[in-house]
């Protein structure tokens, strides 16, 4: 894309071959046009595939969920449970990256003044939704819950 715009940017404007020299033509690219067409269209797909394959995965899980508490005999099956925390994840997931896809837009789309207050916290957003999925896959892992516990256990206990 930068190529193409660099290689058509010298094309943009030139002075008219008419006794006016103020008055000037504007060529356009279709090349350049088709590009910027294909960016916008392919920007929401990585987004759209998410949407619809978490929005299947949940409503599986749900229903399947909905199955083995028809069947189940006891009051906590841990399977179930299992289940629900992962259609939390899954929508913890989801809603993260739908926020992060609205941030992203909005940069892009240079809503916002320069280093304004807004442009600020997007790019905060930004940040915090990577670091909020992978917080989210640790600690919903019972193995990983146990690790601070173990770690300042042996910070306190100097020799053993």
């Amino acid at each position: 894309f930068t190529w193409d715009v660099y290689s058509v940017h010298e094309n943009i404007t030139a002075p008219s071959s008419m006794t006016n020299s103020s008055a000037r033509r504007t060529t356009r690219n279709d090349r350049l046009t088709l590009l910027i067409y294909l960016w916008n269209a392919s920007t929401p797909l990585p987004l759209i595939l998410s949407v619809v394959s978490s929005v299947l995965l949940i409503q599986s899980l749900w229903i399947h969920t909905r199955h083995m508490q028809n069947n189940a005999s006891g009051f906590r099956d841990p399977s179930l449970e299992a289940h629900m925390k992962a259609i939390k994840s899954v929508y913890s997931f989801l809603s993260r990256y739908i926020t992060y896809f609205i941030c992203v837009l909005l940069l892009y789309s240079r809503v916002f003044s320069h280093l304004s207050d807004e442009e600020c916290m997007c790019i905060v957003i930004l940040a915090a939704c990577p670091t909020g999925h992978t917080m989210v896959l640790i600690w919903s892992n019972p193995k990983f819950r146990e690790m601070p516990a173990r770690i300042w256990d042996h910070l306190n206990c100097p020799v053993r």
